[in-house]
């Protein structure tokens, strides 16, 4: 049989690739029997009833003739053979649960939601039979102040008036560390600074995506005596706002959210 895990990972990790080490169980053969099913000393013997074939025929007449109808023997279970001393300790699955301690390698630039399949990593088949696989679902933490959309990277900074204004060099957090972000002169509400190559590695490919950086404006509710004076001279120094002014604004608003 196939089994399922879940395992949950950083959201930094995510991005970069990790390994991670995994605990579950699953079935193995019997370490009494060694996956025989017969009691250690004994053997199985040739079923009496199918004499190993594993199928049964039984003929049946009918007004329509004579029909052969060919079944599974339900002495053996198909095995073709029966077991009269059963192992103490598997009952004659041959199969015991144990528990698996494996360490995985997560991909750089795997998806959230993304499952893994580690093939012959699930339950042993009985009597010798090929064993499943397993499948590792991937649950990614979320962070505190960055998203992922794609390869991309995605977080916001605050700008106050005078930084929007005059421009401004601000450290900021990616997935590489803190990194120093130039913001333009005259940077208005709603824009985006990109950041080259600072996103996700491309999965199964080579280059990474790039970091955005969503530019809003904090307005200050509170000001000094000195600082409304300022803002007073500054306010009667530039020319008086527009309705076109409004829109245009508004249509970069909407256009940073699409």
């Amino acid at each position: 049989a196939d089994l399922r895990a879940n395992l949950a990972i950083e959201f930094v990790e995510s991005v970069f690739g990790v390994e991670k080490r995994l605990a579950y169980e699953r079935r193995e053969p019997c370490g009494t029997c060694g996956g025989s099913g017969t009691a250690p000393g004994t053997k199985p013997i040739t079923c009496r009833l199918c004499g190993g074939s594993g199928r049964v025929q039984r003929a049946q007449r009918s007004i329509f003739g004579q029909f052969v109808n060919i079944a599974t023997c339900e002495r053996c279970g198909g095995s073709g053979q029966e077991i009269p001393d059963v192992c103490p300790a598997c009952r004659s699955s041959g199969l015991e649960r144990r528990e698996i301690d494996r360490t995985i390698r997560i991909p750089a630039g795997l998806q959230p939601g993304s499952e893994l399949r580690l093939a012959g990593e699930g339950d042993h088949g009985s009597h010798g039979g090929p064993p499943g696989d397993l499948y590792v679902a991937i649950t990614v933490k979320p962070h505190p102040s960055l998203n992922r959309d794609g390869d991309d990277i995605v977080s916001t900074i605050v700008l106050n008036v005078s930084e929007a204004a005059l421009g401004a060099a601000l450290e900021i957090e990616t997935v590489d560390g803190i990194t120093e972000v130039t913001i333009p002169a005259g940077t208005q509400p709603g824009s985006v600074v990109q950041i080259k190559g600072k996103g996700v590695p491309h999965f199964g490919g080579s280059g990474r995506g790039d970091h955005l950086v969503s530019v809003y404006m904090a307005v200050p509710t509170k000001l000094t005596r000195e600082q409304r004076a300022l803002f007073e001279q500054l306010r009667d120094s530039l020319p008086a706002g527009s309705t076109e002014a409004a829109s245009g604004f508004v249509d970069r608003v909407r256009g940073a959210f699409r």
